[in-house]
């Protein structure tokens, strides 16, 4: 009777384990998703533009960009 309630405790035990990383799973795969989301809405040209402006960023035109040698960039330093 005793390895028969013992057995029942462990079954309740495994199925409350195994229901509480169930639910973590899907916890998780939610916010994966929203995270997702996320950067789909951050990766649009219109939400990124407005934010680099308001952190006093803004677009450099190509022809005014000199690429740097890397010994140049050596001696810089």
């Amino acid at each position: 009777m005793l390895l028969f309630t013992m057995q029942s405790l462990q079954r309740q035990r495994t199925g409350y384990y195994v229901g509480a990383l169930l639910e973590e799973i899907e916890f998780k795969e939610a916010r994966n998703q929203y995270l997702r989301y996320q950067i789909g809405v951050y990766k649009s040209p219109d939400k990124i533009l407005p934010a680099a402006a308001g952190l006093g960023l803004h677009i450099i035109d190509a022809n005014k960009i000199i690429p740097l040698d890397k010994n140049e960039l050596k001696s810089a330093h």
